[in-house]
């Protein structure tokens, strides 16, 4: 009886602020969280301050990395919670007008991260998206991962420059098995984009194995 009274009338707590949420817009996000998500004005761009020469054509994001989109992104990050790549997902696929895609490709992060935390959270974006990106065009894309490896331990990136970013990410990636994305249109997946270093030079070991690519976020940051 509890099992169908549950079904029923289902019961459980935000995301954001945790209040105890019976009906709202989004199944785990409580209406008044919700409507504190600030949509970015375009839901792409295709031109970066200060980076220099793009390797992606253009980068997709439905937020702005603020409160309290920032706070789901951070329980994402460190708490492995996979109900926020489910919330976040249907928003990432709905920036997309086509899908010209044939798979997604996780930002990876070093062996050491990985270690620490026990899992991708782009991983866990990617999962979500293709799914989401099947229900809304019917074509299934690959989420290929271990193609794109992190090769150095970099720095945090909370306090640097655009300038010190770039440099903190200079040669840290490589591809391995390049024939998975050789002539494949890459949608590269990360939960925030800040000055774009990182997904920069992902896409340029990417392109440099044959891959076309454009950049999809949870959000960025806009200054």
């Amino acid at each position: 009886m509890r099992k169908i009274i549950d079904y029923l009338f289902p019961n459980h707590s935000c995301l954001g602020c945790e209040c105890e949420i019976q009906n709202s817009q989004i199944r785990d996000v409580c209406d008044d969280c919700f409507a504190k998500f600030k949509r970015c004005d375009n839901p792409y761009v295709n031109t970066l301050d200060d980076i220099g020469e793009l390797y992606f054509d253009r980068i997709y994001a439905p937020f702005v990395y603020d409160e309290p989109v920032s706070n789901l992104i951070l329980k994402l990050k460190y708490s492995c919670d996979g109900l926020v790549a489910k919330t976040f997902a249907p928003f990432m696929a709905e920036c997309l007008s086509d899908c010209m895609y044939d798979c997604v490709v996780p930002v990876p992060l070093s062996k050491r991260r990985y270690r620490e935390r026990g899992y991708n959270q782009a991983l866990l974006l990617c999962e979500e998206v293709a799914i989401q990106i099947e229900k809304k065009f019917g074509k299934k894309i690959d989420v290929v991962d271990k193609v794109l490896i992190r090769t150095k331990q970099t720095t945090p990136q909370v306090d640097m420059d655009t300038k010190t970013r770039i440099q903190n990410q200079s040669d840290a990636f490589e591809i391995k098995n390049g024939e998975r994305i050789k002539e494949k249109r890459v949608l590269l997946i990360d939960d925030v984009l800040t000055s774009g270093a990182t997904a920069n030079e992902c896409a340029k070991s990417l392109v440099g194995a044959g891959a076309i690519v454009s950049v999809l976020t949870v959000a960025r940051v806009v200054h």
